[in-house]
């Protein structure tokens, strides 16, 4: 004679030990599935936040570098003028222009 394990529920039912093992299989199951969705919303926002960063990152060296450019050519148009008028002495720097 074999010992069937019962189970009672909360609403007071009688559930067998396999019902009642497929349940709990189903409800550990569900939490799994809640943890792992909760896990990849997580690591899909820090993917997002770093792309959004890169892109800000990339627009400030894309700004710097425009700005250090137009910085060299005022320099450099500022040493031209200053060079073109300057007497014709031995080098004569009229061919510059």
């Amino acid at each position: 004679m074999s010992l069937v394990a019962f189970q009672i529920s909360k609403k007071g039912e009688v559930i067998t030990e396999s019902k009642y093992r497929l349940l709990n299989a189903r409800a550990n199951h569900r939490k799994q599935v809640r943890e792992m969705l909760a896990q990849a919303i997580v690591h899909k926002t820090l993917d997002m936040e770093r792309r959004r960063q890169a892109e800000i990152r990339n627009r400030l060296d894309k700004i710097a570098k425009i700005e250090m450019v137009k910085r060299v050519r005022v320099s450099l148009y500022l040493i031209f003028i200053s060079y073109s008028f300057v007497p014709c002495h031995n080098v004569c720097l009229c061919a510059l222009r």
